[in-house]
């Protein structure tokens, strides 16, 4: 049986929660125990304010790199999921993609961090792997 212990100390059995066995040595956990959210840093520029600026790093949007600015907000490797749009059901684009070096991410896309990095390349494969329409 599978079990999920919170912080103050209960347990609860989450066995109806779990779609399929994992290899052994691995274990269930839920997304935020291993992410860290960085939504909160995330800024839209408008189109109009990004026309007159040197083009010097990346502008992501909910389906990658829309752009370029001579600004940036990030400097690290993280995991980009779009949040909106027809994407999400046509897949025309990956839902998730990951960004690294300097770079600014606009309100359409969510920023994801990793308690280890190597955990960011896993969860972008399995994003793109799953069915997000029921979401």
């Amino acid at each position: 049986m599978h079990y999920e212990k919170f912080t103050d100390g209960t347990v609860k059995c989450i066995e109806d929660e779990i779609p399929f066995e994992v290899p052994e040595g691995w274990a269930w956990c839920r997304f935020s125990t291993i992410t860290v959210n960085k939504d909160a840093e995330r800024k839209p520029i408008s189109l109009a304010n990004r026309q007159d600026v040197k083009k010097i790093y990346d502008y992501y949007g909910a389906s990658g790199k829309i752009d370029k600015i001579d600004e940036f907000i990030f400097n690290e490797k993280l995991l980009l999921i779009g949040e909106d749009g027809a994407n999400l059901v046509t897949r025309s684009k990956p839902i998730a993609f990951l960004a690294e070096g300097k770079y600014w991410v606009n309100n359409h896309a969510h920023c994801i961090d990793a308690t280890n990095k190597f955990i960011l390349d896993y969860l972008c494969i399995y994003l793109n792997a799953i069915s997000l329409e029921n979401m």
